[in-house]
């Protein structure tokens, strides 16, 4: 399990390192912050089964800060997604004030996840410091959907009427990577 995730967080550092020194227009930048945001929910995932059965108070309080971090940065991820797609398609597309408009579905979920510790809504950790999920976990997929929904939309959109030449193998690649 820790290989696993450990294999993906080389082979994302070494796609980090080989853009690195390299000048990157913009969809790039939102495609290194989705592999950053990749390898650390690979390393908080890690961090919450190492941190499994060590009862002790501040480890406890510890692998809560792990957890709110590993459903945050899911959240983060989907928004750098969205990002990235408006900047591939649009090129000259630029969100000024509407970045807070889709931000908000992360954020709302963040702060969801932030009140777990207190509600246990997102997730429990009970006094062996073991790690379950809460009752209502699926609330954090609908950030997730929105995102994915909004994204399918504005590909679907510039498929059926393109702003620019591409080829089809771009349209897939978007529609896939969800």
């Amino acid at each position: 399990y820790i290989e696993v995730n450990l294999v993906g967080v080389v082979l994302l550092l070494t796609m980090l390192l080989y853009a690195r020194g390299r000048r990157l227009g913009i969809e790039q930048r939102d495609f290194r912050r989705m592999l950053l945001c990749n390898m650390l929910i690979l390393l908080a995932d890690n961090g919450i089964y190492l941190l499994r059965g060590h009862s002790a108070p501040g480890l406890i309080a510890l692998n809560h800060l792990v957890c709110i971090a590993y459903f945050s940065l899911n959240g983060l991820f989907c928004y750098n997604w969205v990002r990235y797609v408006l900047a591939r398609l649009y090129p000259r597309y630029r969100l000024g004030r509407r970045t807070f408009w889709l931000l908000l579905p992360a954020l709302a979920s963040a702060a969801f996840v932030a009140s777990s510790p207190l509600t246990g809504w997102a997730y429990t950790i009970d006094s062996g410091n073991e790690y379950h999920r809460g009752p209502l976990l699926l609330v954090l997929f609908l950030a997730a959907i929105v995102y994915w929904l909004f994204s399918t939309a504005l590909v679907l959109r510039e498929y059926l009427y393109p702003t620019r030449s591409r080829e089809k193998a771009e349209y897939r690649t978007l529609f896939a990577f969800p």
